[in-house]
């Protein structure tokens, strides 16, 4: 079970607010982290219901996770953009071949240690690799970076992001040279959405 959460919510309505206020008649999209598929699919349909064309593209490490997303999908189809998932693990990609208008992932970001002490009701129906990196928590972060940089402007980025890692990972963008970013807050006000646009 690949479990959504409200904070998957602020990655779909910042996505939308960002091409509404673009004036854009079209995006393009690449998710890191299909999980059960359900930003890419609540995009498309709000995408569709806008009139706004898009082609989505979603990758994912986990077989299942892609079946899981592709029964989703065909659930709530007809779609009236592209929209198509894809087993792939993001460590394999060194770089993106082109640009895209959007990079969006809610990645695994719990921490090896905090893996440990999550409550049994997560930590047995959720599979691991879709929590934690089994490292710091920030690996995946540092892999969206480096697939950013190159398109440092031209392209945006929402990432969730987990508690209490709003410094470290403001170290990480300055220490890459990312200077225009911001942090979305949840209804709690906690940052829990990244936004990189320079």
């Amino acid at each position: 079970m690949l479990i959504p959460r409200p904070e998957t919510e602020l990655i779909v309505d910042a996505v939308l607010k960002s091409i509404e206020s673009a004036g854009s008649k079209s995006a393009e999209i690449l998710e890191i982290g299909s999980g059960s598929g359900c930003i890419s699919i609540a995009l498309a349909k709000q995408l569709d219901e806008r009139g706004i064309d898009y082609i989505i593209n979603s990758l994912d490490l986990s077989g299942p996770a892609i079946e899981t997303a592709q029964r989703n999908m065909s659930r709530h189809s007809p779609y009236k953009g592209k929209l198509s998932f894809h087993q792939k693990d993001v460590f394999t990609v060194s770089s993106l071949k082109r640009r895209v208008d959007y990079i969006i992932s809610n990645p695994p970001y719990i921490s090896a240690d905090e893996y440990e002490s999550l409550p049994g009701i997560v930590r047995n129906h959720e599979p691991k690799d879709a929590l934690t990196d089994g490292a710091d928590g920030l690996s995946f972060i540092r892999k969206l970076i480096s697939l950013y940089g190159p398109f440092k402007g031209s392209t945006e980025l929402f990432c969730e992001i987990s508690y209490g890692r709003k410094d470290d990972i403001s170290n990480l963008l300055e220490s890459a040279g990312m200077e225009k970013y911001e942090f979305i807050d949840d209804l709690s006000g906690i940052p829990r959405v990244l936004h990189l646009s320079g």
